[in-house]
C-alpha cells in the first residue's frame, strides 16, 4: 500500500464497443505506482498473464491484449478484440507485478458504437409511418 498522500495505481473507466475493430478505441491507459513509496512505477515489463480480466461477471482469466509502458509511470493495454467480445462489465486487475500497487478497473462493453457521429434512422426502423402510427391525437 502506498504511503499516505501519494497517488496509487489507477485508471479511468471506459465504454468500449463490443468486438471493436479499431485498436485505438480499445486502448486503456493507466498509472502504476510503487507500493513502497507511491512514486511512479517505471521500467516494468508487464505480461498479459499478470493482467486479468473478467467478462460480464465471469471468472477472471488472462487478457490477450498488449501492454506497453508509455512513460512517467503510465502504461497502456490495447485490448484484443476477443477481450471485448462480451456485453456487460469488463473487470480488470493487475496484481502480479512485484513492488507495484494493485490496479483495479472496470469498463462497460456495449453494443452501440458511441464513436459514430451519425445513426441511420432506417436501420433502426424509425420511419415517418412509425411516428404517425404512434401519434396521439388531441
Amino acid at each position: 500500500m502506498a504511503a499516505s498522500g501519494n497517488i496509487v495505481s489507477h485508471g479511468s473507466p471506459m465504454i468500449i464497443t463490443k468486438d471493436e475493430a479499431t485498436a485505438a478505441q480499445r486502448t486503456w491507459t493507466f498509472y502504476l505506482s510503487n507500493s513502497a513509496d507511491g512514486t511512479p512505477a517505471t521500467g516494468k515489463t508487464l505480461a498479459t498473464t499478470d493482467f486479468k480480466i473478467a467478462k460480464a461477471g465471469g471468472a477472471f482469466g488472462n487478457a490477450v491484449g498488449t501492454i506497453t509502458e508509455m512513460s512517467l509511470g503510465w502504461y497502456k493495454i490495447v485490448f484484443d478484440a476477443g477481450d471485448v467480445d462480451t456485453l456487460g462489465t469488463l473487470a480488470c486487475e493487475l496484481s502480479g507485478e512485484a513492488g507495484v500497487d494493485t490496479l483495479h478497473g472496470s469498463h462497460q462493453v456495449v453494443a452501440f458504437d458511441l464513436n459514430t457521429a451519425t445513426v441511420s434512422p432506417t436501420a433502426a426502423r424509425i420511419t415517418a409511418s412509425s411516428f404517425a402510427a404512434s401519434a396521439i391525437d388531441a
